[in-house]
């Protein structure tokens, strides 16, 4: 950040930062609810879980691990609100 950047930010009050806040919000991206039910891919799901993807396929292999497919050796996606469920009951 610039030193100019700097200094003006310095002079907002909290009214102002809530405005600019609200104005830059319609250039970001959505960020999803933290426990929304969105779709995962497999990447994510491992990275939302904490494990490995080496885990991930394991647990998917063993049929542990809440999974869909669009169809038989298509792409596997998971659900953010049963992996959580899933993995409270493990």
């Amino acid at each position: 950040m610039t030193s100019l950047a700097r200094a003006l930010l310095e002079q907002f009050g909290p009214n102002d930062l809530a405005e600019l806040a609200d104005r830059l919000r319609l250039y970001l991206p959505p960020t999803p609810e933290p426990n929304g039910d969105e779709w995962l891919d497999s990447k994510r799901a491992a990275a939302h879980l904490g494990i490995s993807m080496a885990t991930l396929r394991r647990l998917i292999a063993a049929k542990d691990i809440p999974v869909h497919q669009e169809r038989a050796g298509g792409r596997i996606y998971f659900r953010r609100a049963e992996l959580d469920q899933w993995r409270t009951q493990t």
